[in-house]
């Protein structure tokens, strides 16, 4: 059995769920390797060696006859390599949603006495991000991709930064790490960590200030994220001129880190009584990014909010079913059940 790593797929893809079943578990040193082509677009390199080391920046292999090749990263398509037991078995939790079980395999995985080698630990480590932030546990999961990020500061797996986009409450204890994550002038990522989590809490003045900040970062995945994150509060001011230019600005955004950003954008246009775009816009968020499962039911709650605004309730309860049906564990599945039995009951069947 081997693991795949995809690099230009969508996230759970990449970052949790591609196994590749191939009868024999391959030995070490028998990684398979595939890469863009450095010349032609569309051209696929494929080579088997001993993967050395992965980030972000560069890949390093060990061809069967002894030498050394460097690649850069963003070359990477797909890694083929063995997994420790402990590592499969995370996975396979992980694709299953038993968040806490993989959490235990995944740290059985990270023991010294098992897997040794640095950049499959990094990647091990980009799966327990996943874990605690679908574990509602945002104060460990942003500190595991700090971890993450430090180690490798141009890592593959940045788009599992567990930022907050979604309007909720923020606890206590959450606030005071966010706090701490704020205050970290030495790391622009933990800032931007920590004013995702403070723009919803007393402390919004002083996030969105660090935020426009942070939108001047070196680092553009920091700035553009740091911008789109201003969003979430600066809407209600937001002109029809502004919203087209958020709209543009997301087109521009890496597919990987969209989701978030169009999830503003989206409830950004339903609030400034433009319906019709941002649903559009949020159904895009739940229809692409289904594995973020928090993120996707919000959509679909307020993409079915903005129907019925536009007054098509038949397409509204649509969306609620499919938020019943598919995510039970949805903060807004009690509100979708209570829409739809109002719609249900109304002179126009919705049936």
């Amino acid at each position: 059995m081997r693991y795949t790593d995809r690099h230009n797929t969508s996230r759970l893809v990449r970052v949790a769920l591609v196994v590749v079943f191939v009868g024999v578990a391959p030995l070490r040193g028998e990684d398979i390797v595939t890469l863009s082509s450095a010349s032609k677009p569309d051209g696929r390199v494929r080579m088997t060696g001993t993967v050395l080391d992965y980030t972000g920046a560069e890949l390093s292999i060990q061809l069967p006859g002894g030498s050394q090749q460097k690649f850069p990263g963003r070359q990477v398509i797909e890694i083929q390599t063995a997994r420790t037991a402990e590592h499969r078995q995370g996975d396979e939790l992980l694709a299953a949603r038993q968040y806490a079980a993989a959490v235990q395999k995944y740290n059985d995985a990270l023991k010294p006495d098992r897997e040794t080698r640095r950049w499959v630990r990094r990647l091990i480590l980009s799966r327990l991000v996943v874990c605690y932030a679908r574990l509602d546990r945002a104060a460990i999961a942003g500190d595991y991709f700090l971890t993450l990020a430090k180690d490798d500061p141009n890592t593959p797996y940045f788009d599992t930064i567990p930022l907050a986009w979604r309007p909720q409450s923020v606890p206590a204890d959450l606030e005071q790490k966010a706090r701490e994550w704020a205050g970290r002038s030495d790391s622009p990522l933990a800032q931007l960590l920590g004013t995702s989590y403070l723009l919803t809490t007393s402390n919004q003045a002083n996030a969105l200030t660090l935020l426009r900040t942070l939108a001047f970062s070196k680092d553009e995945r920091v700035a553009m994220l740091a911008e789109a994150q201003s969003w979430r509060v600066t809407f209600p001011t937001a002109t029809s001129v502004t919203l087209n230019a958020w709209a543009e600005r997301v087109e521009r955004f890496p597919e990987s880190l969209r989701a978030g950003p169009e999830f503003a954008l989206g409830r950004a246009l339903v609030q400034r009584d433009q319906p019709e775009a941002g649903a559009i816009a949020l159904l895009r968020v739940a229809i692409v990014n289904s594995d973020d499962r928090p993120l996707a039911s919000e959509s679909l709650w307020l993409a079915g909010q903005a129907l019925e605004k536009l007054g098509k309730p038949v397409d509204a309860a649509r969306l609620y079913r499919e938020l019943i049906a598919n995510y039970p564990e949805s903060s807004n599945l009690s509100a979708a059940q209570e829409r739809l039995r109002e719609l249900s009951a109304a002179p126009a069947a919705t049936k």
